[in-house]
């Protein structure tokens, strides 16, 4: 098909380094991916190729011969992402040792991606892995990961060098902005605005808010990236208001004070008539 990526279908095929652009999605496939593999694909490797632009995803597996097993099993996932510092594992119900785990970089649209090719790491034997990035990741930008086995029946029935297809956008929250007044009064209720960037499909946050004098107030970041609550004091003073967003896998942390005043105390005379 003009215009179609990589389609493959004999096993033991490599797949690497290269860069596809833009590509269209077969008529013939009822998938839609820049790489596609059909038939057994035992021994399919697929590594360091930079997408862009793809038809929705970055490899899939296409017709009724390729085993489920290999549909069904998940790539590695990012368990945290520190600055610089990527720990991660094996995918959810999907063992992988000493698998080796491909990074990319992606941005947050709707497309799956590989806009960069971060490097690889080997998991242990438990399938857990760590990874140094060169730099931190920019704003709006996220890691996606792909697998490949090195021994055979890691993924059951298959044999080794086999590639899985790629993961979800593993997104870091960046930045939480806090909106609250700058002065509130002793005993009345205080609103409270969280807005979060950026967001990723399907990701869920959670707040936790933890501010001078009061117990911590925790919740959930709506699926439009805000969280609206209210605090209450019961003592006078500038309070420090902490308030701390986290995914599953990374988090972001914004301070701000706020000063709270006594009330006006009125004193209600009684009337003397002569």
């Amino acid at each position: 098909v003009c215009g179609q990526g990589i389609k493959v279908s004999d096993t033991g095929t490599d797949i690497l380094d290269n860069t596809i652009v833009a590509s269209k999605q077969d008529s013939e496939d009822a998938e839609k991916a820049a790489i596609i593999t059909t038939g057994s694909t035992s021994g399919v490797t697929v590594r360091g190729n930079i997408v862009e632009d793809s038809p929705e995803h970055i490899y899939e597996f296409a017709g009724t011969q390729v085993p489920q097993a290999l549909r069904t099993f998940k790539p590695a996932r990012i368990t945290g992402i520190d600055g610089v510092n990527i720990s991660g594992a094996s995918g959810e119900g999907s063992p992988c040792p000493n698998c080796i785990v491909d990074l990319y970089r992606d941005d947050a649209d709707l497309l799956d991606e590989a806009l960069e090719y971060l490097g690889s790491a080997t998991a242990d034997a438990q399938g857990n892995f760590t990874f140094t990035l060169s730099s931190p990741l920019q704003s709006g930008f996220g890691l996606r990961t792909m697998s490949t086995t090195q021994s055979l029946n890691v993924i059951p029935g298959l044999g080794s060098t086999t590639t899985t297809k790629n993961s979800v956008l593993y997104l870091p929250v960046s930045a939480v902005t806090v909106t609250l007044p700058t002065t509130g009064t002793v005993g009345m209720s205080v609103p409270v605005t969280l807005t979060v960037a950026p967001l990723a499909a399907g990701a869920s946050l959670t707040y936790t808010i933890e501010a001078t004098g009061i117990e911590d107030v925790t919740g959930a970041v709506g699926e439009d990236g805000t969280a609206s609550t209210t605090l209450t004091w019961d003592g006078a003073g500038a309070k420090t208001v902490n308030v701390t967003v986290r995914n599953e896998f990374s988090s972001a942390v914004e301070s701000t004070q706020i000063t709270i005043v006594q009330g006006e105390s009125k004193i209600f005379l009684p009337g003397v008539r002569r």
